[in-house]
């Protein structure tokens, strides 16, 4: 599964998803859009995700594309699942996930792009209990929604990743 973050642009919360992502098995992490392509091309910003992610960035493989368009036309299968709080998402608890998803998370205001949901196979979003908090915070979200893809993977048989990285041990393989 790869790790598609749409516009997101606050290292804090870009080495969060980093951390997070290492942690649950994602094989990619895709940046887009050309705010988050400028940050991350930043030497001042690429240390503090490396501070904020601590160190699990040079774990990751990444790629940029400054558009989504470009984003969309690079792809080689698999589906476009977003997290998103729109009219028509569905709760995260209904979601079905498979190895070669894309996870798509959106810009810490405007949320995921127009071109971009109208490319999704599926939305969800993470059901709330209270209002007027109308949405999480972007590492929270992607967080939860990838804890849920990797149990849900894990549980069915079906690994996001082809190795295991333990740190206590500084041993990788499988």
């Amino acid at each position: 599964m790869r790790l598609i973050l749409d516009g997101v642009e606050f290292d804090c919360n870009i080495g969060s998803l980093v951390r997070s992502a290492v942690a649950f098995g994602v094989t990619e992490i895709v940046f887009v859009g050309e705010t988050t392509h400028r940050y991350m091309t930043s030497a001042r910003i690429i240390k503090q995700i490396k501070k904020s992610s601590v160190g699990a960035i040079r774990h990751m493989p990444i790629k940029f594309y400054e558009t989504a368009q470009e984003y969309l036309e690079s792809r080689n299968g698999g589906r476009i699942i977003a997290i998103e709080n729109t009219n028509n998402a569905e709760p995260l608890r209904a979601a079905s996930f498979y190895p070669s998803d894309d996870l798509v998370l959106g810009n810490e205001a405007r949320g995921v792009s127009a071109e971009i949901l109208d490319a999704c196979h599926a939305v969800y979003k993470i059901e709330q209990t209270l209002w007027p908090i109308r949405c999480l915070n972007v590492a929270i979200a992607g967080s939860i929604a990838l804890y849920w893809c990797h149990s849900q993977l894990l549980a069915e048989s079906k690994p996001a990743f082809d190795k295991i990285i333990c740190f206590e041990d500084n041993v990788v393989g499988r």
